[in-house]
């Protein structure tokens, strides 16, 4: 991957270019500094004193933008060392867009569907905007200890898996069920959770396919 931005990062490029304005022009509409406003689009982070005015300019909750930025900050690393990411697989394929299911195929007879390394996802469903992005690729971590507000891969029985963002966690019935919400679908409960793992970086691809 090449340019590597965080998801919060990528939600302010992609929502100046929906507003159609400058850097300058948005800074003085939200009374931030010009740099400021540029570095946060690079790599910086902005003060928690700054999260409802960039709530206001998102359309989101400033507990949204807490989350987003908690996230950039965890996987920082990650962004300046992209290269990690570079010959991730991609894996899966959307089975269900309305619900943000996806279809992991067995590799092998005796493998199992589950990734063990890192590896990316196509975003082919809107369930997750806009943290993330119908037509963008997301990179996803099994390393990363999941924490509530993550976005996730929430891997079920069978090769099965959903995208939302990590609301819960526990024991019934002698399974694991994960509850998650979708910004499109509310809230989903999934039982027979064989693994959750994060999603710790996206971007925007030039063209993508089913």
């Amino acid at each position: 991957m090449t340019g590597g931005k965080s998801r919060f990062s990528q939600m302010l490029i992609d929502r100046q270019k929906q507003a159609g304005m400058t850097d300058k022009q948005i800074a003085d509409r939200y009374n931030w500094i010009q740099q400021t406003f540029n570095r946060w689009k690079i790599a910086s982070l902005p003060r928690k004193n700054m999260f409802p005015s960039i709530a206001n300019f998102l359309g989101i909750t400033p507990e949204e933008v807490e989350r987003l930025v908690e996230d950039a900050a965890t996987t920082e690393n990650a962004v300046k060392n992209v290269s990690i990411f570079g010959m991730a697989n991609i894996h899966g394929a959307v089975s269900d867009r309305k619900t943000g299911k996806y279809k992991f195929r067995r590799p092998g007879r005796h493998a199992t569907a589950i990734p063990t390394g890192r590896y990316a996802i196509m975003i082919q469903t809107e369930v997750m905007m806009p943290a993330l992005v119908a037509g963008s690729k997301a990179w996803v971590d099994p390393s990363v200890t999941p924490r509530l507000g993550n976005d996730v891969m929430v891997h079920a029985d069978g090769g099965k898996a959903w995208v939302g963002q990590l609301r819960g966690a526990g024991k019934r019935g002698g399974t694991t069920e994960v509850t998650i919400t979708q910004h499109a679908a509310g809230t989903m409960v999934i039982r027979d959770v064989q693994a959750i793992h994060v999603i710790v970086l996206s971007e925007r691809v030039s063209s993508w396919s089913d």
